[in-house]
């Protein structure tokens, strides 16, 4: 039997400040920077040194099934194959990616909060 390596340590170290920035984004953008930035130090801490990682290698994809891309240079990186197939990396990934895309969904479907939030009225709380 194959052992499974499990990174939701490294989950567990990044899913607190994730969770708080994703809940105080204001924008879909601002999600997904917030989810870009997350998911490339989770790949820098499990991928260990030497790990290179270049702004859009991972992405927030709302029309995936997974929630997220990875760039064609990383799905053909050897190591992260392996990291992928030998650990619980990629339901990390999902969780992060769906937590971020419900964030975008709730704000996608009350753009009147984030205006309210962006340009108050004075006087008015």
């Amino acid at each position: 039997m194959d052992r499974r390596e499990s990174y939701t340590r490294f989950e567990r170290e990044l899913e607190s400040g994730f969770r708080v920035q994703v809940d105080l984004a204001e924008t879909s953008e601002e999600v997904r920077a917030v989810f870009e930035r997350t998911a490339r130090d989770l790949l820098f801490m499990t991928m260990g040194p030497g790990m290179e990682l270049a702004p859009g290698d991972v992405r927030l994809a709302p029309d995936v099934r997974e929630g997220f891309l990875l760039s064609e240079r990383l799905r053909d990186d050897r190591r992260v194959g392996a990291a992928v197939a030998r650990s619980d990396l990629w339901h990390i990934l999902r969780r992060l990616a769906g937590r971020a895309l419900r964030r975008m969904a709730h704000i996608e479907r009350h753009p009147e909060r984030t205006e309210a939030k962006m340009f108050p009225v004075p006087g008015r709380r």
